[in-house]
């Protein structure tokens, strides 16, 4: 396991590996989860959002990589003067690194939905061969509308140099982990389904640092998987910026700009070129805001509350289901399969509809104050 504050702060050192000692790791059949207790984390592991974003590893006898996972979770101070990890897009409020130093603490499962990597690439996509011997300096961005680079997501990594850490100028060998290039992505944070000239928007405001909003999925290669990139988890990034978009008559997804990050990780001192994996890991956002009208079909959801007056419908606090999409992030141009988004309901991020008396709203989970997702009927079929 590493915990790649570095990563995520856009360094080019080697973030530390840690291992953990097997009272730490619990196996269930093909699925295992990692229990990790704050005080045991490194000094400034943390953001100053409490922030925590671990990324485990598993390898078969022969010292093979053949899992990946990752997970974000939050550091926050009980009532009743513990420290605990927490869902970080749980309404909550951080605690600092220096705060968790001091506090009683609690250990707790990063738990078993940060899954064994699933290689899911795209069934016309060929396997690729690992090239690393095109030098970087992992400073590239590349937007949406330049996809069609050939890219395979695994090539360009950080210059060999600004990566080793032993040997000589014959023998470069790498350990821990290293960014590579950034890419720029597009990922749906909503949907709106209006009819009939009425409604929907959406705000993703920034308020406090007291609130996350979104996850987004993190993708994994291995060996093991035969380089073919595969969904590894999710991981939260905060935010500077926000974006309200007006109130349209139509139907549309909601979708911000979120910046990814080559990462290149070594668990034992090795040539440069046999990383045990690469990742593509969300680190930030980049500002952008847009919607998507294409392909966005009005669904068929059937858990209904008719209105009876007219006026504007709001979503906003947390405590139920969250948007979800699992092909939020839209990358497979770039590795064969795009990754998951999944947007909290809190102060930061509302959804609102405009709704004329006699119609209905339906949520595709459970019933409008509650769903994940929402949709506008004319009537309730």
């Amino acid at each position: 396991m590493y915990v790649d504050r570095e990563v995520m702060g856009g360094s080019k050192a080697a973030a530390p590996i840690h291992w953990l000692p097997d009272s730490s790791i619990t196996v269930d059949g093909d699925t295992y989860s990692v229990h990790i207790a704050p005080e045991t984390l490194p000094d400034n592991t943390l953001t100053e959002d409490g922030l925590a974003t671990l990324q485990v590893v598993t390898f078969d006898q022969a010292g093979n990589a053949q899992g990946a996972g990752t997970g974000s979770v939050r550091a926050v101070l009980a009532s009743d003067g513990t420290m605990q990890w927490v869902d970080p897009l749980a309404p909550t409020v951080a605690v600092t690194s220096k705060a968790l130093r001091s506090a009683k603490v609690q250990p707790f499962s990063i738990g078993e939905d940060i899954a064994m990597l699933s290689t899911q690439a795209a069934e016309d996509q060929e396997p690729v061969a690992l090239d690393v011997a095109e030098v970087g300096d992992g400073s590239t961005l590349v937007d949406d509308e330049t996809d069609g680079t050939g890219d395979d997501g695994l090539g360009d990594p950080v210059s060999v140099p600004e990566r080793a850490v032993a040997g000589t100028p014959d023998q470069v060998v790498c350990y821990g982990a290293y960014t590579g290039r950034t890419r720029k992505r597009t990922a749906t944070i909503g949907t709106g389904y209006p009819i009939g000239g009425d409604g929907s928007r959406m705000a993703h405001r920034v308020k406090s640092t007291d609130s996350f909003v979104a996850s987004f999925g993190v993708a994994a290669a291995t060996a093991g998987s035969g380089w073919d990139f595969g969904t590894s988890g999710a991981a939260t990034t905060s935010r500077s910026s926000g974006f309200d978009w007006t109130m349209k008559t139509y139907a549309r997804s909601y979708r911000v700009g979120v910046e990814y990050t080559k990462v290149f990780s070594y668990f034992t001192q090795k040539p440069c070129d046999e990383p045990d994996v690469v990742y593509w890991r969300p680190t930030g956002y980049t500002g952008k805001a847009g919607e998507n009208t294409s392909g966005v079909t009005r669904p068929d959801w059937g858990k209904c509350v008719r209105f009876t007056s007219d006026g504007n419908w709001h979503r906003e606090l947390a405590g139920a289901n969250s948007y979800t999409y699992s092909a939020g992030v839209k990358f497979k141009g770039i590795i064969g399969i795009d990754l998951s988004s999944t947007r909290a309901y809190n102060e930061e991020a509302r959804l609102t509809y405009s709704i004329t008396a006699g119609r209905w709203l339906c949520g595709n989970n459970d019933i409008p104050d509650r769903a994940g997702k929402v949709m506008e009927r004319l009537r309730n079929a």
